[in-house]
């Protein structure tokens, strides 16, 4: 098939030839055999009555022969105005800059290419002879390339991936694969591509930074979540379920997963300082509160978090961490025990006395006597 150049500098191969005829649009098949079939039976009726009145009959003659030229000029007028139509929507298709043209025969050789396609493929700089398609890809490609292009002879449209190395890069490729019949066998296809290296790029450079995010997060020993206040949804990631003891696959979509799970004594103060943040009263959220594990026992955690807002300062989104301080906790915990108590006996020593007692005169100032005993129970401490 000779390829041909279109007047805007496209190059593509008639695609005239096998193609199925289409009526236009504009000519429904009933008014164009309306056409035909009224000016006859006009003529009938001249021939009828010209045995009885001859100008009468030739009269009603000419009158159909007139509506018969006149519906089929307007016939041809609208075809023409169809198929120009027509012809520009495939130039501008074909002209298509983003997305390459690629016409294949019943064997996958190229006998049709625009411009988009011998850009993005790097065509211009190997030959074009009918080459197979499927010597485009790279080897690793060229499998998946084949089989769908096999489906397409089937009257199937299909899609696939493909890459292909240009001056040492390797680029990415969407396609999309359209059967071409002539009403009864697919003789040719239609190879539609498009140029995603710069998307499949931005892809790969986000998950590699969630993989490093992620690993980041496990190390410091530290659950994500992220909370759409629009929409009510809850984000937990299976770090911040492992922390609990829930698997992966826990169904945690709310805020109440998390707030159901705060030990009663320490709720208030976890919702308290979320709405203070959210109010925008605090720069960031942060607290340190006993949350449910899946076995029911209590762990000290600590939550920090901070929110997005529009505009007009109204957040409508909070993302944040958990990190496990069940540890630090208990170690601070037992470091204010063995300052209180005595290591021997485990009773309270003379600083937890001294404190208690404290206490007690605070809340009884008028206990002037005992306070002085106090103090000079201090000073002889001291001294000694």
């Amino acid at each position: 098939m000779s390829k041909e150049r279109h007047k805007s500098g496209t190059v593509f191969a008639p695609l005239t030839d096998g193609f199925e005829a289409v009526e236009p649009p504009s000519t429904p098949r009933v008014w164009l055999n309306l056409a035909i079939s009224v000016p006859f039976l006009l003529l009938i009726l001249g021939s009828l009555a010209l045995s009885q009145t001859y100008s009468l009959g030739l009269g009603i003659a000419h009158t159909g022969v007139a509506i018969a030229v006149a519906w089929l000029i307007t016939v041809r007028v609208q075809r023409a105005a169809a198929l120009e139509r027509a012809g520009a929507q495939l130039a501008a298709l074909l002209d298509n800059p983003t997305h390459g043209m690629v016409l294949l025969d019943v064997t996958g050789k190229l006998v049709g290419v625009n411009l988009a396609a011998i850009r993005m493929l790097d065509l211009a700089n190997h030959t074009i002879q009918n080459p197979q398609f499927t010597q485009l890809p790279n080897p690793e490609d060229r499998d998946t390339v084949e089989s769908v292009l096999l489906g397409a002879l089937g009257g199937k449209t299909g899609t696939f991936t493909f890459c292909r190395t240009i001056d040492g890069r390797v680029r990415h490729f969407s396609s999309t694969v359209v059967p071409v019949s002539n009403g009864e066998l697919t003789h040719q296809t239609v190879v539609i591509c498009e140029d995603v290296t710069t998307q499949f790029e931005s892809r790969e450079l986000l998950r590699e930074r969630e993989r490093r995010y992620a690993l980041a997060s496990q190390g410091a020993n530290v659950g994500l979540w992220d909370w759409d206040i629009t929409n009510g949804e809850m984000f937990y990631s299976e770090r911040w379920k492992h922390m609990l003891g829930y698997d992966s696959e826990a169904p945690f979509t709310t805020i109440d997963a998390w707030l159901d799970r705060v030990h009663p004594d320490d709720l208030d103060a976890v919702k308290t300082r979320i709405r203070t943040h959210l109010q925008g009263t605090t720069a960031a959220f942060e607290c340190e509160y006993r949350i449910r594990m899946a076995d029911d026992r209590f762990r000290w955690v600590k939550s920090s978090g901070l929110a997005a807002r529009n505009p007009d300062g109204v957040a409508y989104r909070m993302a944040g961490s958990q990190s496990d301080i069940n540890a630090q906790r208990s170690a601070e915990e037992r470091l204010m025990r063995d300052a209180l108590h005595d290591p021997l006996t485990s009773l309270p020593n003379r600083t937890l006395f001294l404190d208690r007692l404290r206490r007690v005169l605070v809340r009884h100032p008028d206990r002037r006597p005992a306070r002085q005993r106090v103090r000079a129970h201090r000073r002889l401490v001291v001294e000694r």
